[in-house]
């Protein structure tokens, strides 16, 4: 876990760097078997965000903007109603 301030303006992308840089817990190295994954939402789809990821040696799982959450049927998800 991290905590990076910044201001309510700033885009998340912009703190991505940051953000992977101040965390604390020590992680195991990567390997062919166990490569380090990093999940991010649509607000980081462009080229400066895939970027940052590959450097710092992630597999980057980036869903695309206008990419649908479908589920195993491939259907259009929805979020549950509350």
């Amino acid at each position: 876990m991290a905590i990076i301030v910044a201001g309510t303006n700033a885009h998340d992308d912009k703190l991505l760097a940051q953000s992977l840089d101040a965390v604390v817990v020590e992680r195991p190295k990567p390997t062919e078997e166990a490569p380090k994954h990093m999940c991010l939402h649509k607000g980081y789809d462009n080229k400066g965000s895939r970027e940052i990821v590959g450097e710092l040696g992630y597999v980057s799982h980036i869903r695309r903007i206008g990419e649908e959450k479908k589920d195993e049927a491939g259907e259009k998800r929805y979020p549950a109603r509350r």
